[in-house]
């Protein structure tokens, strides 16, 4: 057994939330998530939301939080059709497609307690322009608290009411974590310079601040599929 199999809860504060939705289409989408999980369509496309945030004392629950560590995180999440596990019958579930952190102590951490793909990365912020690479990939954005937005409500409702995510393991076994988050104060903002090459149609669609630190727990995760004997 590993600490992958233990019941343990992570919890901690994240500060400093930038969230940028962007589309591609479905079927480079389906290049990227293993064939377990289904890629949700939002308009014809996939929705990814590249989240850059500062997860402050984050780590197992039963640590008291000066032992835990703060650290930069970049977390590309795509949209998944779950709603045949909710008992909701909603889709309310993502999949971690990318993540990066220039953060040695948050890998090493990350690979302990989860089955989540994380790497290292070079990050840059000059005003409120970002700049992420890793190896020959790159995502640059630069966010615009001033300019014009047109809201995008169905995005908002979205961001809003996500709350699990799924991991599938290398033997091919899907585990979900579900996310408690009491509030999430979204400020949508204008997007400047968007681009990447982490996928070939990416397309920028709303971009949004979290106004407040968010208190944060990830509840143990929990077996939701095998593979068949």
């Amino acid at each position: 057994m590993s600490l992958k199999d233990l019941p343990i809860t992570l919890a901690g504060k994240l500060h400093d939330i930038e969230i940028v939705h962007f589309t591609v289409d479905l079927e480079e989408m389906k290049q990227h998530i293993p064939s377990q999980l289904k890629v949700r369509s939002v308009g014809g496309k996939s929705v990814v939301s590249l989240v850059n945030v500062t997860p402050h004392r984050m780590g197992p629950q039963f640590l008291p939080p000066v032992m835990r560590p703060t650290y930069q995180a970049f977390l590309f999440r795509t949209l998944l059709e779950d709603a045949e596990y909710n008992e909701e019958k909603k889709d309310k579930g993502l999949y971690f497609t990318a993540v990066r952190s220039p953060s040695f102590m948050a890998r090493t951490g990350l690979k302990l307690f989860t089955d989540i793909v994380i790497e290292s990365c070079v990050t840059t912020r000059t005003g409120n322009r970002v700049d992420l690479r890793t190896g020959d990939r790159f995502v640059r954005y630069e966010l615009d608290d001033h300019s014009p937005v047109t809201a995008d409500p169905e995005i908002e409702d979205i961001a809003n009411t996500l709350d699990r995510a799924y991991t599938v393991n290398a033997d091919g076994v899907v585990r979900r974590v579900v996310i408690e988050r009491y509030r999430w104060p979204l400020k949508q903002v204008a997007c400047k310079d968007f681009a990447t090459n982490f996928f070939k149609s990416a397309e920028p669609r709303a971009c949004y601040k979290v106004t407040e630190v968010i208190d944060y727990i990830w509840k143990p995760f929990e077996v939701i599929a095998r593979p068949r004997a």
